[in-house]
Order: structure tokens, then sequence, then C-alpha cells
């Protein structure tokens, strides 16, 4: 579960907010943190935006976070 989102980061830029769940994190399932930073440091490594499923609200979703500044 997401616990904080910094303003301005590619998590907010991205739209995500408190209290999301991800549920996938680079199509792997995010069993654990490990998990979501894994995919996170693949992300950057392959500088490709992370692709997130996520659930809020009742509903699923994928969210890709830019990781890189516009």
């Amino acid at each position: 579960m997401i616990t904080q989102v910094t303003e301005a980061s590619a998590a907010d830029r991205a739209g995500l907010v408190q209290g999301d769940v991800i549920i996938e994190a680079g199509g792997q399932p995010a069993t654990n943190a490990e998990v979501a930073r894994d995919a996170l440091e693949a992300a950057q490594e392959n500088d490709r935006p992370l692709l997130l499923r996520i659930f809020r609200n009742g509903n699923f979703m994928f969210v890709a976070v830019n990781l890189t500044e516009n």
C-alpha cells in the first residue's frame, strides 16, 4: 500500500495517491515491497516507465510511472 506520495514526484505526476494498493509492478505480482523495488530498479536501468497495476476505491487500474522528468 502506498503510504505517502511526495508532491511533484514521479508517483504524483502519474496520479498515484496515498492508499493505492500496488497489485503488480513491472508485470510481477507485488507480494512484498522488495518486488516493487526490484521492478523500479529494472525500469530505471532500462530507461522505461514503471508499469503498476493498482487497486483504488474498489477498482483495478494500470498506471505507467515515467521515471524521467519532463
